[in-house]
């Protein structure tokens, strides 16, 4: 294989997500900056364009200079993006710390997906994750995710 190319079992697998999506016709992606999310948001675009958009928290808890470039790399890339405000700082249990707390942070993001994507007829909602992180049942954010 020459340097740089794709391995067929890599390219089936992009297909196969790029499928996924087309099939879902539109997809509401919870978005960081990250490198999951974004690499979940350049499959969405290529294969929807603007029927995919991403959904970046404004947390009192993210660094400014983190949100900041989480937007300036969803706009140099000319990725949909809907900025929502979160209030997990409402939330009594996110605030007790108790070791459960990127759970109640993570609800609180999806919980505002689920309405964004109701108001603007996106049919489903993703986020990037590692394979590895499935296998993992203290994953507070990806059970978070699963109850949306």
């Amino acid at each position: 294989m020459a340097a740089g190319a794709i391995p067929d079992s890599v390219q089936r697998k992009v297909a196969a997500l790029k499928d996924s999506l087309l099939g879902h016709g539109s997809v509401a992606i919870a978005y960081s900056g990250g490198v999951d999310s974004s690499y979940l948001a350049l499959v969405a675009h290529e294969a929807l364009g603007g029927a995919m958009r991403l959904v970046l928290a404004d947390s009192p808890s993210i660094p400014r200079a983190e949100l900041r470039e989480a937007v300036e790399l969803a706009e140099a890339r000319g990725w949909p993006l809907a900025v929502l405000q979160t209030a997990e700082f409402e939330n009594e249990a996110y605030l007790a710390n108790t070791g459960d707390r990127c759970y109640f942070c993570k609800e609180e993001l999806f919980k505002l997906m689920e309405a964004y994507a109701r108001e603007n007829g996106i049919a489903v909602l993703a986020y990037g994750e590692l394979a590895e992180d499935r296998l993992d049942p203290t994953r507070l954010g990806a059970r978070a995710a699963r109850e949306h």
